[in-house]
């Protein structure tokens, strides 16, 4: 994974602003299309926030859009551990209580928006 285009969304060293982070949880909402879930919005401050599969892309430059869509276990799980996390991976589900707190978030995000 180290040479993956998918470094900078694992390696990054996002902060995490829990008034903002709660503010954006407590306004957000999932925007659909066709039925799907698309977006998130939310307003944090005032400002409207989008969070969109497009966007995570550019922010964490990955270039991806057309890309995979499902990972093998096996192609993730060292570098999980690597990164701090704190559990068992032998069934199919991570807890994110098993992630550090910057990795709680970032997974967070991810999973939402996919």
């Amino acid at each position: 994974m180290s040479s993956s285009k998918y470094k900078t969304l694992l390696t990054c060293d996002a902060p995490i602003y829990q008034d903002t982070l709660h503010d954006f949880w407590a306004n957000s909402e999932v925007q659909e299309q066709d039925k799907k879930p698309w977006a998130i919005t939310s307003k944090v401050g005032g400002v409207l926030v989008p969070i969109t599969p497009q966007s995570i892309s550019e922010v964490f430059q990955m270039n991806d859009l057309a890309g995979k869509t499902y990972f093998p276990k096996s192609e993730y799980q060292l570098d999980l551990i690597e990164r701090g996390y704190d559990g068992q991976l032998t069934r199919a589900t991570m807890l994110k209580g098993n992630f550090p707190p910057l990795m709680k978030f970032l997974f967070h995000t991810r999973l939402i928006c996919l």
